[in-house]
């Protein structure tokens, strides 16, 4: 089993850019786990419950603002931070919806991995 401590659910449905998300989790020292949309986040998370989550707003069967709206309204996820990753202008969107941060595409690693770490410094 996953320690929760150290897990971060990727929800992307792009694959390049979900392979390189988890590449830079990972190396890192996280453990990354994948959603490919806001439907498949909300189940994944829920058995999980991961300590961070990254998620596109621009997804399938299910949008990222509305799967951080739902997740936000369940008890036992809403406290789970969530920085939505977007090439959108969406960021005050993303964090009305209960995101707590936004991350701009194309990634910038080398401040991608300083948010990890600092997400992570005591995990």
């Amino acid at each position: 089993m996953m320690q929760a401590s150290r897990v971060v659910l990727i929800v992307e449905d792009d694959a390049d850019s979900r392979s390189l998300l988890k590449a830079i989790v990972e190396s890192s020292g996280m453990q990354a786990v994948e959603a490919c949309n806001g439907v498949e986040a909300i189940e994944v998370a829920s058995r999980l419950n991961p300590s961070l989550i990254l998620i596109d707003l621009c997804l399938p069967e299910m949008d990222g603002l509305e799967a951080t709206r739902r997740i936000r309204q369940s008890q036992s996820l809403r406290r789970i931070p969530i920085i939505a990753v977007t090439a959108t202008n969406r960021d005050r969107d993303a964090l009305a919806a209960g995101c707590n941060e936004c991350l701009r595409k194309p990634i910038d690693v080398e401040l991608f991995q300083k948010i990890l770490t600092w997400f992570f410094y005591d995990a």
